[in-house]
């Protein structure tokens, strides 16, 4: 089951971080994820990778992801922001 895991999630680290399409893992026998690719990723699937990749103590994956979930955050917060603002 470990096995599935690290292909889960370098598969799904590829489509988010490095906009591999999902396309080019369709024809693989190894097409997991750990999350939907279909639908946006979210803080909880990018907290999961991050935990993951630094238990294997692959620093430029964790450098990334960590970079990726605060932009997330930000751009989060200035949409609120923009909707409050708005009304």
């Amino acid at each position: 089951m470990k096995f599935h895991i690290d292909i889960a999630m370098r598969n799904s680290y590829d489509v988010i971080v490095n906009k591999i399409s999902i396309n080019n893992f369709i024809e693989t026998t190894n097409s997991y994820f750990i999350y939907n690719p279909n639908q946006e990723v979210n803080d909880k699937t990018l907290k999961d990778m991050y935990l993951y990749f630094k238990s294997k103590k692959e620093w430029d994956k964790v450098v990334r992801i960590t970079t990726l979930r605060i932009k997330i955050k930000y751009y989060d917060k200035i949409k609120r922001l923009s909707r409050v603002n708005s009304k």
